[in-house]
């Protein structure tokens, strides 16, 4: 068992550097770097689970209880004797030096180089003394072995069984066990004499790499001679990582014109072909199922060609490839995709053909073998109010042709009460038919179906009829006649599109009833009805129902019957399923063990299980997929933020720029498709009634990873017990992460149990890195800047090298602490959004001179008039938290003023907290007139201000808080508040409102109360505002709860159903 070095490795982080004291070496020692001395202990227990290091590993123990020693005392001697331990143990470490056999690690091949390589390069990534020989050509070493990690993960070395990749593999070795000993002489050895010819070895080693490259070079001229030999890894993710390699390509042009001109032709012919293939693609994904799956093996080719192509692009980018090998290896790429066009070239041909085929017949098939009526073999459980309320929609309301849709995730029963209510009402309707739609439409399958439901003919004599006499023939049935036709699983509104033609709207009270898990397949018009998850009471009643049969449970299995329905996450599907297992099952020892093994049984059948699941997916549009996957990166039954997960959508790329359109808002309207096909669930609701929070169901979720693994999407890699990562599109050639660049929130925690630094240098692509929960310490820090390619940072307080972070988009520090903003951060030109969870100040000397991109910032001081002239350099801000103090505008007159922030003129949320001394002798103030949400606390103006905010002509969300206005009464003016839906006032002091009228706040759709003691009531006219929804109050005074059981009283006796009215709290 490999020994603990919890203790070795705090101590080291703990110093800044570290000498060996031994008398013969005092003379010539070199500084040893506790980094670096980390990284080598790091790197070499990974080894000692092996019995032939059994006396290093007990050495190291000895110097983890040392460690420990010094951690916790301070006595000189201890510190001298773990030096001098380090000193004994140094030959021992020198062994590990070289690259690995096979015997020491699970590592094969170029894995076993790659992984030494690494490690390597984290030692030498440490700072170190500038004193140390060769510092320049350790600087070009360090660069030489960036490259060959590069090529060991390039194609043209991962084709192992080739003789010339055998070959050149040995010569890999041979030169990483060369640099080995050399990094071993540079920092780690303390004879002299043996230092001073570190910088000779430096340059032999030098010259054997350059020989290395030189067979590099033949070796892929030799390679793009081969046969093709693409093996399909990569799935129907392929058109997202073209369109991410195309990004990729543009940004080289943008960045790095000046060093390409060998490479322009090169790069111009793979963005065409690239191109080409991202058409073909689009053009396959509008053909039918059988067209797709024929053409499966060939998309999984193109998208990894563009992971290679993407692989060379990233690295040559992040300075790790160059030019020369770039010029070699793109020609090759080209190769390879023109075959593939090739093979397209029909396709291509008759795309245009086919796509107008299938969107004038839709020629798919579909299994109408449910068609006939379903029979009534389920009891609704939990719907009974949602059963009620669609058989008034039913049989009443309106006698017009009513659409009724019926929709929800998978499992939730939306087919078994369709049944219901279709045989309830069997006898209401003159013609009715039953038919399944299912994910595929073709219009004449479907037409037969429901004329043979209906009975009008069967399906031989259908046979010989065209679409038209089909059509012409429902028609006529249904003429003149009252009926109910359901389409159960219908997936797209072009179903309804080309239907409705057949379907007679004669004033007599028929019906059209969808099932779907997408809401938009129906007109506008139409009425949606979403079901919801079983409660735990309900789900533990159908339990009971389907495994006793009606019968009473047992008293000695209701205890473990209710937790086990409690499992089932209120899912009737799962609900179903698990009580089907326990209905044979009798003794409580054995539900026990189903209550243990939830898991494996709900997902034991896919078949039976996941099908409806997957067929979400399937149905997903391209831009969606990647996106609904990236859930899986989020733990089971998490609440995410929308705030987060917009934000990471867009580092990772998922996003598609358009013209004129915030990534933000697009990202918005992803999130929003992907609830509206019941694939995500709203959590938590905005003032505005946007999505605040979101989660997915723990079904959907195991669908995400499972997608996600067969295609590849993102490989799980385990690094330590308590470590995953994603990795990007393609399996790993190495242990550790690929040079590739994995997804996101894996790296959450990652740094605070990192045991193996050697693998960052191998993330150096990594987009997002999420360590929000703790503070990085300098050891860690001096790490971050390897993931140079960051575009979302989350951490404990802002870095000391953020400078180096120049992509980066989106930054979250969670310190509650007041944190200093710098200069630099605020010239970052790809920094969108800033966001401080205690409060930031800028830098005393802040200097800014370019205009930012920043659209959000939260929560920034503004206390003096160099606060504002630093915000005019951030003229697209739409989201703004700030605390605020009076600013001082005349010190001799001592004449301040509020905050103005007109000049922001895209500025659409606002919130502002005032510091309890502002008082309101400073009652000018102004917003800008683009607000549409203002959160305002403790501004002490005088209620006669609240005009200034009344007139704001698009403010839509207002929240008072804590003394945002002084005195008694709150009286409003005609003509103010206009657009106002969501009003909130907490903890606000005033008595009296006065509302002379409903047209104060004609759009008014929400007021929430929360501990206004004071106020006497709510102003009666406020219920006669027609669009209001709702009225909470929480804590506040018994007047207040009178006030508003009395609008709602009165609002029925005016036939207003729909208000709700709130009570919560302690009433006085």
């Amino acid at each position: 068992m490999a020994p603990s070095i919890k203790n070795l490795s705090g101590y080291l982080r703990s110093l800044s550097g570290m000498r060996v004291q031994e008398s013969e070496y005092v003379d010539g020692d070199l500084p040893w770097n506790a980094s670096q001395l980390s990284a080598v202990f790091c790197y070499v227990i990974k080894f000692c689970s092996n019995s032939e290091h059994d006396a290093l590993s007990h050495k190291i123990r000895a110097l983890d209880e040392l460690a420990s020693d010094c951690i916790f005392g301070s006595n000189s001697e201890v510190s001298r004797n773990f030096s001098e331990m380090v000193a004994s143990i140094m030959p021992d470490l020198q062994k590990f030096f070289v690259v690995p056999k096979f015997s020491d690690t699970s590592l094969q091949g170029n894995e076993l180089v790659i992984s030494f390589v690494n490690f390597l390069l984290q030692v030498l990534d440490c700072k170190t003394d500038p004193n140390i020989p060769g510092d320049d050509l350790i600087g070009t070493l360090r660069q030489e072995l960036k490259f060959l990690v590069t090529v060991l993960g390039d194609r043209p070395m991962l084709i192992s069984d080739l003789q010339e990749v055998k070959t050149l593999l040995e010569e890999f070795e041979a030169v990483a066990d060369e640099a080995g000993k050399v990094v071993f002489s540079s920092f780690f050895v303390m004879d002299r004499v043996i230092a001073s010819s570190t910088n000779a070895g430096l340059q032999i080693l030098l010259g054997k790499i350059e020989l290395l490259n030189a067979e590099i070079k033949e070796h892929c001229v030799k390679f793009s001679k081969l046969e093709s030999c693409i093996t399909p890894q990569t799935a129907v993710d392929s058109l997202f990582i073209v369109d991410s390699v195309l990004d990729d390509m543009k940004q080289v042009m943008d960045a790095k014109a000046d060093l390409i001109d060998d490479l322009k032709d090169h790069i111009r012919i793979l963005h065409e072909d690239l191109m080409f293939l991202r058409s073909i693609l689009k053009d396959i994904k509008q053909q039918n199922p059988e067209k797709v799956e024929e053409s499966k093996e060939a998309v999984k080719q193109v998208g990894d060609l563009a992971c290679e192509a993407e692989y060379l692009i990233s690295s040559f980018k992040a300075g790790d490839l160059p030019v020369w090998y770039l010029t070699l290896r793109l020609p090759d790429v080209v190769k390879n995709i023109n075959l593939i066009r090739a093979g397209f070239g029909e396709t291509k041909k008759n795309c245009d053909v086919e796509v107008f085929k299938v969107a004038e017949d839709f020629s798919a098939t579909v299994s109408l073998q449910d068609t006939t009526s379903p029979t009534d073999d389920s009891t609704v459980v939990g719907f009974e109010k949602d059963a009620d309320e669609i058989l008034d929609q039913l049989i009443g309301q309106t006698d017009n042709l009513q659409i009724i849709t019926i929709c929800g995730m998978p499992g939730l029963g939306k087919t078994t009460l369709a049944k219901k209510l279709y045989n309830d009402l069997d006898s209401h309707f003159d013609k009715c038919a039953w038919c399944v739609v299912s994910q595929t439409y073709q219009r004449r399958s479907l037409l037969t179906g429901i004329l043979s439901s209906l009975r009008e003919v069967d399906r031989e004599t259908a046979s010989s009829m065209d679409d038209a006499k089909l059509g012409e023939r429902l028609h006529k049935t249904l003429k003149n006649r009252r009926y109910l036709v359901v389409l159960d699983d219908i997936w797209d509104p072009i179903v309804w599109d080309d239907l409705m033609r057949y379907f007679p709207d004669d004033g007599n009270g028929s019906r059209i009833m969808f099932t779907s898990q997408i809401k938009d397949v129906a007109p506008p018009d139409s009425v949606i009805h979403p079901l919801r998850l079983l409660s735990h009471d309900e789900s533990w009643e159908l339990l009971q129902l389907k495994a006793f049969k009606g019968k009473p449970c047992p008293h000695n299995l209701m205890n473990i019957g209710k937790r086990i329905a409690g499992l089932c996450n209120g899912l009737p599907l799962i609900v179903v399923v698990i009580a089907g297992i326990l209905a044979n099952k009798k003794e409580e020892t054995e539900w026990k063990k189903v209550e243990e093994s939830l898991g494996s049984y709900i997902f034991a059948d896919p078949e039976d299980r996941m099908k409806k699941l997957e067929l979400s997916y399937k149905h997903l549009p391209d831009h969606l997929k990647p996106c609904f996957l990236y859930f899986g990166a989020f733990p089971e039954d998490a609440e995410i933020p929308t705030w987060k997960l917009i934000s990471l959508w867009i580092a990772e790329g998922f996003i598609k720029e358009e013209e004129e359109k915030l990534p933000e808002t697009t990202a918005e309207e992803y999130l929003v498709d992907l609830i509206d096909r019941s694939l995500v669930i709203i959590a938590k609701r905005k003032s505005s009634n946007g999505v605040k929070a979101c989660s997915i169901h723990d079904l959907l979720r195991e669908l995400c990873l499972r997608k996600a693994q067969e295609e590849n999407f993102r490989q799980l890699a385990k690094v330590k017990d308590d470590i995953w990562i994603y990795d990007k599109h393609r399996s790993s050639p190495s242990s550790y992460p690929s040079l590739s660049r994995p997804y996101g929130l894996h790296l959450e925690e990652f740094l605070r149990h990192l045991s193996d630094p050697s693998c960052l240098p191998s993330m150096k692509l990594v987009r997002v890195l999420d360590v929000s929960s703790r503070t990085l310490d300098k050891y860690e820090e001096e790490r971050i800047p390897l993931l140079r390619d960051l575009r979302y940072l989350g951490a404990g307080r802002i870095p000391s090298s953020i400078s180096s972070f120049w992509k980066l988009e989106f930054l979250r520090i969670a310190s509650g602490t007041v944190v200093t903003i710098p200069s630099d951060l605020l010239e970052f030109v790809r920094l969108r959004y800033v966001h401080i969870a205690a409060q930031a100040k800028f830098d005393n000397d802040c200097r800014v001179s370019k205009t930012s991109n920043l659209r959000t910032l939260s929560f920034v001081r503004i206390y003096k008039l160099e606060d504002e002239d630093i915000l005019r350099y951030s003229p697209n801000l739409r989201k703004l938290k700030c605390i605020c103090q009076p600013l001082l505008v005349h010190r001799t007159a001592g004449a301040y003023r509020y905050p103005d922030l007109r000049f922001l003129g895209q500025l659409e949320s606002l919130k502002m907290e005032f510091q309890s001394s502002f008082r309101s002798e400073y009652t000018e103030i102004n917003f800008p007139t683009g607000i549409r949400k203002l959160n305002l606390s403790k501004i002490m103006l005088p209620w006669e201000k609240i005009s200034v905010i009344g007139e704001l002509p698009n403010l839509e969300v207002l929240k008072l808080a804590s003394d945002a206005f002084e005195g008694q009464r709150w009286r409003t003016r005609k003509g103010e508040f206009q657009n106002l839906r969501f009003l909130k006032l907490d903890r606000m002091k005033f008595s009296r409102w006065n509302v002379a009228s409903s047209r104060h706040f004609p759009k008014l759709e929400r007021l929430v109360l929360h501990k206004c003691y004071n106020l006497l009531k709510i102003p009666s006219q406020i219920g006669n505002v027609p669009t209001l929804q709702m009225i909470e109050a929480h804590s506040c005074g018994i007047y207040v709860r009178n006030s508003a059981l009395r609008i709602k009283e009165e609002q029925e006796e005016y036939g207003n159903e729909e208000l709700k009215v709130v009570i919560t709290g302690d009433m006085w």
